[in-house]
């Protein structure tokens, strides 16, 4: 799987800010209602740092405009992409 540099930085950004994002849902600033197997996924993104090995498989495609995804990477990817509408910027 490609995907786009820019757009993959932009996401990777994205993830690093949710652990803030989910800590303003818990606070009951941010009015987003989490299903239990949510908030457990979530708090297991953040623990182990998805974001982060993710943007290792980055480094792979230095001077390519396109990033390459491996299965493992891509099904990472997917699993953030889910959360990804709770971020604003």
């Amino acid at each position: 799987m490609y995907i786009d540099k820019s757009y993959f930085s932009n996401f990777i950004y994205k993830m690093s800010c949710l652990e803030f994002t989910y800590s303003l849902i818990q606070s009951n600033e941010k009015k987003i209602s989490l299903s239990r197997e949510e908030q457990v996924e979530i708090e297991w993104i953040i623990d182990s740092a998805l974001h982060r090995k993710l943007y290792a498989s980055r480094k792979k495609s230095l001077f390519s405009s396109k990033i390459k995804l491996s299965k493992e990477s891509y099904s990472l990817y997917l699993r953030m992409k889910k959360y990804e509408h709770m971020i604003d910027l």
